[in-house]
C-alpha cells in the first residue's frame, strides 16, 4: 500500500487539475432563461417587499390592539369576579357576554397575526429566491470571462453583466449572516 504522503500528493495534484480545468461554457439559452428568472424574481421580490411593509404595519397595529383587548379582558374578568349572579343576574350576564366578546376578538387578532407571520415567511422567500438566482447568474457570467466567445455572444454577456451591475443596487450584505438581502424599495 502506498504511503499516506504519496496518496496526499496524488490527491492534491488531482484536485489542482480539476480546479484548473476550464468549466463548460454555458449555452445562451440557459443563460437567458436564468436572466429571465432573475428579472421575474426581481419583480416578485419588489412587490413582496412592499407587501412586507404593509404586513409589518398591520402586525404592529394588531399587537397594539391585542394589548388593549387583553387589558380590557382582565378588567371585565375582575368586574365579573366581584359580581354575584344571584344578586344581580342582568349585570353579571352582561359582564360575562362582554368577556366572551373580548375573548373572541383576541382570538381573531391572534389568528390574523399568525397568518401575517406565514405571509411574511412567503414574502421573505421571494427575496431569497431573487438573491439566489441573481448570484447564480453572476457566477455563471464570471465563469464565462476569458473564454473564446463570438462577438455576438460577448456583446450579449456584456449587456447582462451591465444589467447585473444595475441590479446589484437592489441588495445589501447582511452584516450578521453575510448573505445578500433585498434593500427596501425606493
Amino acid at each position: 500500500m502506498p504511503r499516506p504522503s504519496v496518496l496526499a500528493g496524488v490527491l492534491i495534484l488531482a484536485l489542482t487539475a480539476l480546479a484548473a480545468a476550464p468549466s463548460r461554457a454555458v449555452d445562451a439559452k440557459t443563460l437567458h432563461a436564468l436572466y429571465r428568472r432573475v428579472q421575474s424574481g426581481r419583480a416578485k421580490a419588489r412587490g413582496a417587499k412592499k407587501e412586507m411593509k404593509a404586513l409589518d404595519k398591520e402586525g404592529r397595529s394588531l399587537t397594539d390592539e391585542l394589548t388593549l383587548l387583553r387589558g380590557h379582558f382582565r378588567a371585565v374578568s375582575a368586574r365579573l369576579a366581584e359580581l354575584d349572579a344571584n344578586v344581580n343576574p342582568r349585570e353579571y350576564n352582561q359582564a360575562l357576554a362582554e368577556m366572551e366578546r373580548t375573548s373572541v376578538e383576541i382570538r381573531a387578532r391572534q389568528s390574523r397575526l399568525e397568518e401575517i407571520e406565514r405571509l411574511q415567511d412567503a414574502v421573505t422567500s421571494e427575496g431569497r429566491r431573487y438573491a439566489d438566482s441573481f448570484q447564480e447568474l453572476q457566477a455563471l457570467l464570471k465563469d464565462e470571462e476569458g473564454r473564446d466567445l463570438s462577438p455576438d455572444e460577448e456583446e450579449d454577456r456584456a449587456r447582462m453583466r451591465s444589467r447585473l451591475r444595475e441590479l446589484s443596487d437592489d441588495f445589501r450584505v447582511d452584516p450578521l449572516s453575510g448573505k445578500l438581502v433585498l434593500k427596501d424599495p425606493k
